[in-house]
């Protein structure tokens, strides 16, 4: 009875209040907050990145263009660009870290080269500042 009124430890991004719930919403928000870090000089101007949705599986799944082995062969850039967009994404995510509950969304990035191969890329649902919050049934 007592685990009843402990408080639920979520990675939460500030990002999720305003998109809610809305898978669609936040791949939206992902592509605009892309644009804005490379306006800002902030994000590689040659990379680019496609976004398609997955409601039924609570999936994002993230393309990466731009790069390839031949011209970031230790990866640098490559893992730096996912890496972006990963916190980016988990800006809009709630994830429940005893594992109870299923993440808002997973996060699929994959780093396509020139030649429509992927070469490098990230699975996963978040990372942030942890906080109780109410538990969520998504």
């Amino acid at each position: 009875m007592t685990d009843l009124l402990q408080p639920v430890w979520c990675i939460t991004g500030a990002d999720q209040l305003e998109s809610g719930h809305y898978l669609p919403a936040v791949a939206v928000n992902l592509v605009a907050e892309v644009g804005q870090l490379r306006d800002q000089g902030q994000f590689p101007e040659h990379v680019s990145m496609g976004v398609e949705v997955d409601s039924g599986r609570h999936l994002l799944e993230v393309r990466v263009h731009g790069l390839s082995p031949a011209r970031d062969p230790d990866r640098t850039e490559t893992m730096s660009a996912i890496r972006t967009v990963f916190e980016l994404a988990s800006h809009a995510n709630v994830v429940d870290i005893s594992g109870t509950v299923a993440p808002l969304f997973t996060i699929r990035i994959v780093a396509v080269g020139f030649d429509s191969i992927p070469y490098a890329g990230l699975l996963g649902a978040g990372m942030g500042d942890i906080h109780p919050a109410v538990q969520h049934h998504w």
